[in-house]
């Protein structure tokens, strides 16, 4: 997520939504709960700082099933 992100942000792409199905993660990164014992800690302050670079970008908590279209044309 943080490579498309900083991509996103390089081109200049404004009005992003990312869409991640592990609800976990999406708290992680939005909330803010206590993350400084987390494995991935690095990444999701890289994460949270690639997302408030462009203030229009939102990340979003989705069903896996509600993005099935979109794992069917990523496996192709």
């Amino acid at each position: 997520m943080q490579i498309c992100l900083d991509f996103c942000n390089k081109k200049g792409y404004v009005n992003i939504i990312c869409e991640n199905n592990c609800l976990e993660a999406v708290e992680l990164i939005i909330v803010g709960r206590d993350h400084t014992l987390h494995t991935y800690v690095i990444d999701i302050l890289h994460i949270r700082d690639a997302l408030h670079e462009n203030g229009n970008t939102t990340l979003m908590y989705v069903l896996r099933e509600q993005n099935m279209c979109a794992y069917f044309m990523a496996n192709e």
